[in-house]
């Protein structure tokens, strides 16, 4: 056969409607490009060091560079911000528009100032060696600088670069609190040491059969600071295993530094010995390996890829380039181009503690026997030629990976793409033909929806139990509200997402996590989502009740738990709201249903109920919310109302075994004897089982279903949708409708309040519970910032404590990693600590802890003193749950100086307080 090869340009703006193209082209042997983004970089304040003059270079040299004239035309604008006093600069420059960014390349940045971590800092080593991270010493206590930095990384316009996304030079690691890591939360892309650059490495000829399964060789140091002993742990334990594929061999340079060998005597405890790689006091000898550095890498299947002096070194591209997978033993290294390079099909990455011992180390050995390291060299080579081993490969990569960070192109196998090699005039399909793309598309899409739908109905035997477990017929425009969200996704090639938040109910307590009403309803319908391009994903932010947690806290923390970026949410808090008082539960769920219409995606919300509703539901709050809240698509449902209607007379008791229909889930059918009994059940207490749970999925992905069709239709009607979506626009949300409660009649005293519905804007939260999903809109900051007006105060290290995972899993089950738990309960505490507070509009504050000192801790927080800015504030209460306080119920004076901008608060708690009755905080909120 004669193929005449053919070279398919494809435009960035085409990308979604061509993917469909994209995954059928492999086998007609058509080469694809893809457009990269422009992109401008200024002449001068760049890093003076050889690798940020590389990556200069490069992007100067490179072919989608546009003039400085330009600019603003550019996708993106590439900046240093290797300064403390480069920052601010930045930080004046315009907001650019929508779809353009600045990327700001942070390498060098000093950032360990900017996170105390403890006394660890004190042995910080500045020697010539480390000349790159000592240029900013003299900021090393610079908190403006620290303070210009965190607002410049909450700028949707900027896209931070740096090697790792944590600072690399920090000494602490994962051991600090979340404020540590400034950058972890954010997009980001990464790129790696422009100063490696290996030739044409990879072989010519076919495989020879390697010699050993894993190998390693260099320096044995504790990295520094002593982030990380893993190459000393992992010398030890490969000398403990006496295995003869296994080779790790430490050692340092000759003073040539051109001549490597090994060390026969290292004192691996010794934090000195073997420093940075460079010879010290050891014997030295010949490598026992008998090979060079580079002939060892490319006789092993797999090359250590260790923690070094940093998380990130230069060995990755090392070992790429010598022709061996990585394997990657560095705790929380952010892997270069993860955004376009799929590193776990050709990379493979292990905890450092697993190689501490020899059986550990024996663990790792027998995994990486089991892989097919063939299959993954030759991902790791077309990886490597094709995004890494020239600096065009990197820039395209950086390029391509910070288009998808910024949303500019859809995620996707960009091993379909082939890098750009040349410059070739830029065409697009006619208009003909783009319209008959999107026409496949669509009906691609009907298709599958319908069949989804299809599947679920012959399951249930028609639609009436999916449909009817919905308490409300969906109104017409409700339905077409999750089509518009559905719609969009499938336009624009965008994840879907889900968020919810709840009870145990939500946990999936007494139950495997597997089985969870969130788990089934990811695994029915995500293929669905994946055939129609569109990633579907569900955030399953459950917390057990034992925290001490209930829905008049939890949906403070809405948006921080589930993440500003989901799509719809779902609330179930049905047993915490037997016998609450009827107008405080109104006024929650007027909160959840408003907040999350006001989140920045305008998320569709949902109420679950575990079984029926409420008589204070049926008394019609319920159907007010509907009335008014239905156009945009709100809804609830019941587990129990449609198979009650249709299947069954009476709900299943505790225990029962099938929902009228089935005996077992559809999962469950291929299921060992005892665990297909286990997925039978309806519910297990007060908690659905797995069957119940299956209800429940069922009927969500039956409305996605019915939705994903009308989406079909509004696309091939010629609908079209922004990238983004908005929230809905707050007057026409409408007038909110809280009750006001009489607090002599209610107590402990109610949460909501009228002027909380009414207020314009979202509260803020910091949830050190876990999971959560979001970033926190309150920062817990050091109280030596000079923005803090209680700078003067001392302060000891935060303690973290997290309690264990739930062992609210059926005891068969328990030894099943799939059925392990997400949610903790988890707080910090120090006699003093300091939050900074966004711009409040109503100046309400409340301040929770988790019960992890056993029984109620709300009294606690009462002993505490709280200042506002130097303000001490004196009315601290109690509040629902009792675990929280009131700290100030809203502004004494409107428009005070406190709405106007950010305010620190401070939570002291003083000598005579003995350390035991300190409690955690759990959560901080204002609004």
């Amino acid at each position: 056969e004669f193929r005449l090869p053919v070279v398919l340009v494809v435009r960035r703006d085409m990308v979604s409607e061509l993917r469909w193209l994209l995954l059928g082209i492999a086998s007609t042997g058509l080469a694809v490009e893809l457009e990269l983004p422009t992109f401008t970089v200024p002449e001068s304040g760049w890093l003076d060091d050889t690798i940020a003059t590389k990556f200069k270079t490069a992007l100067k040299a490179h072919p989608q560079r546009v003039s400085l004239t330009q600019a603003e035309e550019a996708t993106f604008q590439v900046i240093p911000g290797s300064k403390m006093s480069q920052i601010s600069k930045i930080l004046a420059k315009a907001v650019r528009p929508k779809g353009k960014f600045y990327l700001v390349d942070i390498r060098g940045l000093d950032l360990e100032s900017c996170c105390k971590c403890g006394a660890a800092l004190e042995h910080r080593i500045h020697d010539a060696h480390h000349a790159d991270f000592n240029l900013h010493k003299k900021n090393s206590h610079n908190s403006q600088g620290c303070h210009n930095f965190r607002q410049l990384a909450a700028r949707t316009d900027v896209i931070l670069l740096n090697i790792d996304l944590f600072d690399g030079a920090l000494c602490c690691r994962d051991k600090c609190s979340s404020s540590c890591g400034l950058t972890k939360d954010i997009k980001h892309v990464t790129y790696d040491n422009f100063e490696v650059g290996y030739g044409a490495h990879l072989p010519k000829q076919a495989d020879k059969p390697r010699k050993f399964l894993a190998s390693f060789r260099g320096g044995c140091h504790a990295g520094w600071w002593n982030s990380s002993t893993v190459r000393r742990d992992l010398k030890s334990s490969a000398d403990g295993l006496h295995e003869r594929s296994i080779v790790v061999e430490c050692g340092g340079f000759e003073a040539d530094h051109r001549t490597f060998k090994c060390c026969s005597d290292v004192d691996h405890s010794t934090p000195t010995a073997l420093a940075g790689g460079h010879r010290r006091k050891c014997k030295m000898t010949s490598c026992e390996a008998g090979l060079s550095y580079k002939g060892l890498i490319k006789s092993s299947k797999f090359g250590f890829v260790p923690h070094g002096n940093q998380r990130w070194s230069s060995r990755l591209t090392e070992v790429m380039a010598f022709d061996s997978v990585p394997l990657i033993v560095s705790d929380g290294y952010t892997l270069p181009y993860s955004q376009v390079i799929d590193w776990p099909s050709l990379s493979v990455s292990v905890p450092e503690d697993t190689v501490s011992t020899s059986s550990g180390l024996q663990t790792v050995v027998n995994r990486l026997r089991g892989k097919d390291s063939t299959a993954m060299l030759q991902k790791m080579r077309k990886a490597y030629t094709q995004w890494v081993k020239t600096p065009t490969n990197r820039i395209n990569a950086l390029l391509l990976s910070a288009a998808v960070a910024g949303g500019i192109v859809p995620a996707g196998k960009f091993d379909q793409y082939s890098s750009i090699a040349q410059q070739t005039k830029i065409t697009s399909p006619s208009k003909k033909d783009k319209s008959t793309e999107t026409a496949k598309k669509v009906a691609s899409a009907k298709q599958k929806f319908s069949q989804l739908k299809s599947m679920i109905e012959t399951y249930w035997q028609g639609q009436e139990v999916p449909a009817d477990t919905w308490i409300f017929p969906p109104k017409s425009d409700g339905l077409d509200a999750w089509a518009r969200k559905i719609a969009r996704a499938i336009q624009h090639d965008q994840p879907l997402t889900v968020g919810v938040i709840g009870s145990s109910v939500a946990a999936g307590h007494d139950n495997c996590a597997y089985d969870s009403f969130e788990n089934q309803l990811q695994r029915t319908v995500h293929q669905t989502f994946a055939d129609v391009g569109v990633k579907f994903a569900v955030r399953n932010a459950g917390q057990g009740g034992g925290c001490g947690d209930n829905m008049f806290n939890q949906v403070w923390c809405l948006e921080s738990m589930v993440g500003s970026d989901v799509d719809f949410t779902f609330y179930s808090w049905t047993y915490f709201e037997a016998g609450q008082h009827a107008p405080s539960l109104s006024s929650v769920h007027e909160l959840f249903v408003r907040w999350s219409l006001m989140m920045p995606r305008g998320p569709i919300p949902t109420i679950l109920y575990a079984q029926g509703v409420g008589e204070y539901q049926e008394s019609g709050e319920l159907k007010s919310k509907f009335t008014r809240y239905g156009k945009f698509g709100f809804n609830a449902l019941s587990i129990t109302k449609g198979i009650l209607e249709h299947l069954t007379e009476k709900p299943p008791a505790w225990g029962d075994i099938g929902d009228g229909l089935h005996t077992t889930t559809r999962y469950g059918e291929a299921e060992t004897p005892q665990r297909k009994k286990s997925l039978g059940v309806f519910y297990r207490n007060w908690h659905p089982g797995p069957l119940g749970f299956q209800v429940a999925a069922d009927a969500i992905a039956w409305r996605f279903a019915v939705a994903g069709i009308r989406a079909a239709e509004l696309l091939a009607d010629g609908a079209h949708y922004d990238h983004s979506p908005q929230p809905v626009p707050f007057v026409d949300l409408g007038p909110a409708q809280c009750e006001e409660v009489d607090e002599h009649k209610q107590r402990p005293p109610p949460l909501m309040r009228s002027g909380f519905c009414s207020a314009n804007a979202l509260p803020s939260c910091i949830n050190h519970e876990l999971p959560t999903f979001g970033t926190p809109q309150i920062q817990s900051v050091a109280v030596d910032d000079t923005q803090n007006p209680m700078i003067s105060r001392t302060v000891t290290d935060v303690e973290v404590r997290a309690a264990p995972n739930s062992t609210l899993i059926p005891v068969e089950e328990r030894n099943l990693e799939k059925c392990m738990h997400a949610d903790h309960c988890r707080g910090a505490r120090s006699r003093f600590m300091t939050y900074v507070l966004p711009k409040m509009t109503v100046g309400h504050i409340k301040v929770c802890c988790p019960q992890l000192m056993g029984g109620e801790c709300g009294d606690l927080l009462l002993n505490a003193t709280y200042f506002l800015g130097k303000k001490q504030l004196l009315n601290a209460r109690e509040d629902n749950p009792r675990k929280c306080v009131i700290v100030q119920e809203q502004f004494p004076v409107p428009n005070s100086a406190e709405s106007k901008g950010p305010s620190y608060l401070s939570i002291s708690w003083g000598s005579e307080i003995l350390s035991h009755l300190i409690p955690y905080i759990s959560h901080v909120i204002s609004l």
